[in-house]
This record gives C-alpha cells, structure tokens and sequence, in this order.
C-alpha cells in the first residue's frame, strides 16, 4: 500500500520535537507500506515553495512553503485554506509526477480540506486523523466559509480519531461520515518503569508538560493546558508548612518572563524548576525520575503525555477532559478530577507528596493497562485495516 501522509508539523532539523506525534504515526505506517510525507511552513522571501528531503526512517519528505496572513478573521482564514488546498493539489501532483497513493492521510480537519483536494487530483482515497483542538475550537468557526462542494465532507472516506469521547463528537456533529477509534499508543519500549526507584529522590517530583501557549481560537488564552490553574494551585501549597515537593514544569512558554515572575513570589522558588520545550528523546528519562504527572489541562482530545506517564510507572493526576477516562479507567491507575476544582487538586497534590500512597503500586497497574490497551507496536496495523475496509 502506499500512503501520502499531509500533516501541519512534522520535525525539523531546528525544531525536533515539532509534530512529533505525526513522525511516530510515520514510523508506524511505514512498517506496514510505503509512506511519502508532505508538511507545512508558512513561505517568505527567498524560501522554496517545495523542498524535498530523507527523512529518519528513509521516507520522502516533502516541505510546502505557502503563503499565509496571519490573522483572527474567520472568513480570511477560511478561504486562506482554500487557498493552500488548491496550490497543494498542483504541487503535489507535480512532484509526485507517476506515484500514485492507495490512501492520502490528512492529520487534523484543517489539512482535511487539502487531503480532499489532493485525494480528488491523484485519484486516492482520503482518510483524515481529527485532533481534540480542531473539532472543538478551530474548525466550527471557518467551515461555515466553506462551499459545500469545496467542504471536505463531500471528498472522505472515513474520520479516524484518537479517543473514543472524540468520536463521539465527531459524529454528533458529522452524522453523515465514517468515523473510527484507532489509538495511537506508545512505545513501550522507549517508556518503561525500569530501575524507577534507582532513578527518584525522597522527595516527591511533579511533572507537568503542557507549558503556556496560547492557542487563538481556543478561548482559554495561555490556560488550554491548565497551566495557569497550576500556577494558582501550587502558589497555595506553597503557603502550607508540611507540603515538602518540587515541581518541574516544561513545555511552551515554561521560561517565559510571566513564569520566571510567578516563580520568583514562591517562598520556596527553589522547588521549581522550569525546563523550558523539551526534546522528545529526553522525556522517558524526565518521566523516570518523576513520581506523578499532573495534567490539569481545560481541553484535550487524548492526551498522550499520559499514556507515556503510564507507561513510565508514573502516578498521574489528570482532568476529566476528553478521552482522559478511557486511560485512567480506575483508582488503581490514576486520580481524575474536575478540570477546575481548586479544593479537589490541592487535596489531590496534598495525598500524591505526602507519601501515604503506594505510587509503585499504582504505577505498575498502570503500566500494565498501557501494555495490553495502549502499545503503539500495533498501530501502523490498525491503522491500515481501516484503510482496507472503507476504500470504495
């Protein structure tokens, strides 16, 4: 089978952990078929309209550098897709010239209206992965803009989602297209609870990775990942005499100037280190020398950061926010709470340091629901059974 893989993000020399997720997908694909790849950046002066490279598992990859004006409008951007999705169906098909794909794969629905528009060029099937953030914040407010010949729904042979809370959401409001469950999973292997107690320290380490982005269009400025809320949480205990931990939080904006002020009116500042965006390769060993994750995020699809943490041995705290339940299924696997209960996360946060749970416990059961439900080894394969079974 062969496979041309459309994504917004894929990793780059100077940006590694850019679109990591959709490498991971690559990989997995490609154990089963043959997978071409075509990712975005935004064109400026003296930039290639297409580069074309070798990726890391030796796929062809294809880099499109189209014009964008970066704006709020709804309107504008609608019709900025529209745009991109006819300048990539030329290009494409220029490049591709004789390779004609099985199945084009669109990662998210913004690149679903390109997945369309380059399926209908090359004669392909069209598949398109949905993400949390699209469904819910983006894509409402720019497809109203869209024709409906020109609609992505009018050119799809099946949604393919990452939880089944998404799929949920995604047929209420898509009635009329296929829609699947396929989670992507995680490779054990990479993160395992190996030698965990060598690892940690006496004192409980929290580990959150959402950062501080701010997503527009989202409505919940630099808070989509609850950083924020963290923030106020952990400014509380840090006020009581008998909580004794230390936190590193990471991600988007973890270094900023804000973060760096907020930090600085802790009475205990040395208890909190900022890590900034990570590299991809050294979060298995962050994870291992953590004792619980917490994710107090408003929004998600499903969160892979808590499969890893699982997978890790790791204790995670989590909001029960889109397909978190489906991960944490238990108390013996995890705590999930309101998104926004003040009261229940400090007392949450109290229980994980004090040292009254059994996190080894709790994360070996959760290590071993990750193996049999969550591995990523069978991925590339599942993924291809929905291909065979909803080409017409």
């Amino acid at each position: 089978m062969k496979i041309l893989f459309i994504a917004g993000g894929y990793p780059t020399p100077d940006k590694t952990f850019r679109g990591i997720f959709n490498a991971r997908a690559v990989k997995a694909l490609s154990k089963e078929a043959e997978v071409i790849v075509c990712h975005y950046r935004y064109w400026r002066p003296g930039r290639k309209f297409v580069e074309k490279s070798v990726g890391s598992e030796g796929n062809t990859i294809y880099v499109l550098a189209l014009p964008w004006i970066p704006v709020s409008n709804a309107f504008i951007n609608a019709w900025q897709h529209m745009v991109w999705a006819y300048l990539s169906g030329i290009l494409l098909k220029r490049q591709l010239k004789s390779w004609n794909p099985d199945v084009v794969h669109s990662v998210n629905l913004e690149m679903a209206l390109i997945g369309k528009r380059v399926s209908k060029k090359l004669k392909s099937a069209h598949f398109s992965q949905v993400t949390g953030s699209d469904i819910i914040h983006f894509i409402p407010a720019i497809e109203k803009y869209w024709p409906l010949k020109m609609h992505w729904r009018t050119g799809i042979n099946a949604i393919i989602c990452n939880s089944r809370n998404l799929e949920s959401i995604v047929k209420k409001r898509y009635p009329e297209c296929a829609v699947f469950t396929c989670y992507r999973g995680v490779d054990c292997e990479v993160f395992n609870s190996e030698n965990r107690k060598t690892e940690r320290t006496a004192r409980k380490q929290f580990l959150f990775l959402g950062g501080f982005s701010n997503r527009k269009g989202s409505g919940l400025g630099t808070d989509l990942k609850g950083g924020e809320f963290l923030k106020e949480l952990w400014s509380a205990l840090d006020q009581l005499p008998d909580f004794d931990a230390d936190i590193k939080i990471g991600g988007p904006e973890s270094r900023s100037g804000a973060t760096t002020e907020w930090r600085d009116t802790l009475q205990k500042p040395e208890n909190v280190d900022l890590i900034g965006d990570m590299d991809p390769a050294t979060i298995p060993s962050v994870m291992k020398k953590s004792d619980i994750l917490l994710l107090p995020s408003r929004s998600e699809g499903l969160p892979n950061v808590v499969v890893e943490a699982m997978a890790s041995g790791m204790y995670v705290i989590a909001s029960d926010v889109g397909g978190v339940s489906e991960i944490i299924t238990s108390k013996n696997t995890g705590t999930v709470l309101p998104s926004t209960d003040r009261n229940a996360w400090i007392e949450a946060m109290k229980e994980g340091a004090s040292g009254k749970l059994d996190l080894d416990l709790i994360g070996s059961e959760a290590r071993k629901f990750i193996e049999i439900n969550f591995n990523s080894s069978t991925y590339g394969n599942r993924l291809i059974h929905i291909y065979t079974t909803n080409i017409k």
